[in-house]
């Protein structure tokens, strides 16, 4: 039975493990997720061979790239067929997509920084305040970001710890601060899960050693990394707190994380190029 299902291409076997152990209503955001990539309306259905062939291109673009040793075409049917094991050996890498937490690997696919570009154009498609709101906002959590990381105000004045508190509690009672906190609740449940699963269904393609449980497991922190990153670009220290508790991922983690972030976009709307920046600088 074993060779049996060896045989079974590995991009087939990650599609059945990922709709054998994914409830219904996380494939149905991963199809979203899908969709929006591909620009589709919402009353279009996504097929599981669209959701395979953008695994596949992220998959093909590692390997190009020289991050993954092994991509699922490449497996050897005709040796497995003859009993041959070496059609699915796999020289072992010291770049493998679960290590460092897949960040420097997840930069090398052009297919996955577009999805995320995607994923941000929903972040500020979502945002419902005035230009005046957004840009007294903007202003206060630019002021907030600063005296966070500096221990001063704009114009050079110290402040205590006190200070930048009521800073963060004046930011949170605002109309904004509340709908970024509750705009990090949604993008989570909404996307993160399918994040998830799309690394973890490259990582089960291209590692036949590693088991579907294996993948899943890996991919939390990568996926709720990349969720941090997109959150403080929106919302900048402030989303710490709320992003900390969503993930597990602690207030030392995000940090440098939010210090990238705030001076990478100095001012400015995250766009795939920045994101990529920050990316490349986040060492966790």
């Amino acid at each position: 039975m074993n060779q049996l299902i060896s045989l079974v291409p590995r991009e087939k076997r990650m599609m059945y493990e990922l709709k054998r152990h994914t409830p219904i209503h996380e494939w149905k955001q991963l199809q979203n997720v899908v969709a929006e990539f591909y620009g589709l309306n919402e009353s279009d259905e996504v097929s599981d061979q669209q959701i395979e062939d953008l695994m596949m291109t992220i998959a093909k673009e590692l390997k190009s790239a020289g991050k993954i040793e092994n991509v699922p075409t490449e497996i050897d049917v005709d040796k497995l067929e003859k009993g041959d094991e070496s059609g699915i050996e796999i020289k072992e890498s010291k770049n493998r997509l679960h290590e460092d937490f897949g960040i420097s690997l997840l930069l090398a696919a052009p297919t996955l920084l577009k999805l995320f570009g995607r994923l941000i154009e929903w972040i500020y498609r979502k945002r419902t305040l005035s230009s005046e709101e957004q840009k007294a906002w903007e202003d206060q959590k630019a002021a907030f970001d600063y005296a966070k990381k500096t221990g001063k105000t704009i114009d050079g004045k110290a402040v205590t710890d006190k200070e930048i508190h009521h800073m963060e509690e004046a930011l949170i009672k605002t109309k904004a601060g509340k709908f970024m906190i509750s705009l990090s609740h949604k993008f989570h449940s909404a996307y993160v899960s399918p994040l998830r699963l799309i690394i973890a269904g490259i990582q089960y393609m291209s590692f036949p050693e590693d088991s579907w449980k294996k993948a899943w497991e890996d991919s939390k922190k990568p996926a709720n990394i990349i969720f941090a990153v997109i959150m403080i670009g929106v919302a900048g220290y402030l989303g710490i707190h709320a992003i900390s508790e969503i993930t597990n991922l602690s207030v030392s983690v995000l940090s440098p994380i939010a210090s990238a972030v705030t001076d990478a976009l100095k001012g400015g709307d995250m766009s795939i190029a920045v994101l990529k920046t920050i990316l490349g600088h986040v060492h966790v």
